[in-house]
Parts: C-alpha cells; sequence; structure tokens
C-alpha cells in the first residue's frame, strides 16, 4: 500500500496514459506490461485486460529485477 508521494506517482504514470483515462497493468517487479488509453467508461482495457491479466499470471518465471540505477 502506497500512503506517501502519491502525487508523485499518479503525475509519473499520467506521462505513460495522458489523457482523460488510462489504465496501466504493472507486474509483480514493477514492469508496465500493458497500457490503454481512451474514454472513462467501457474502452479496449474491457475487453482486453482480463486476458493480459491472464497471459502474466501464466508466465513460468517473472522478468528479472533491473540492475540498481541511481541519477
Amino acid at each position: 500500500m502506497i500512503t506517501d508521494g502519491t502525487g508523485d506517482i499518479v503525475a509519473t504514470y499520467g506521462m505513460f496514459a495522458p489523457g482523460p483515462h488510462g489504465e496501466i497493468l504493472i507486474d509483480r517487479q514493477g514492469y508496465i506490461r500493458a497500457i490503454w488509453r481512451g474514454e472513462a467508461g467501457g474502452d479496449a482495457a474491457d475487453q482486453r485486460g482480463p486476458g493480459q491479466v491472464e497471459k502474466l499470471n501464466e508466465e513460468k518465471s517473472p522478468p528479472p529485477f533491473p540492475d540498481d540505477h541511481v541519477h
């Protein structure tokens, strides 16, 4: 559960899916695996989202964690 910095988090992910509505599927390691953009209420994510989630759940091994990256 994230309780600190939510404004920054929303702004950051908003760059990947700008517009009135965006949905982002993030795996357990924090990688973005799918992005749906469109109008709120009944868009492509409703149709493709469950399939993408099932595909992600069926992966035998998740992708490796990225190397440490420090600025």
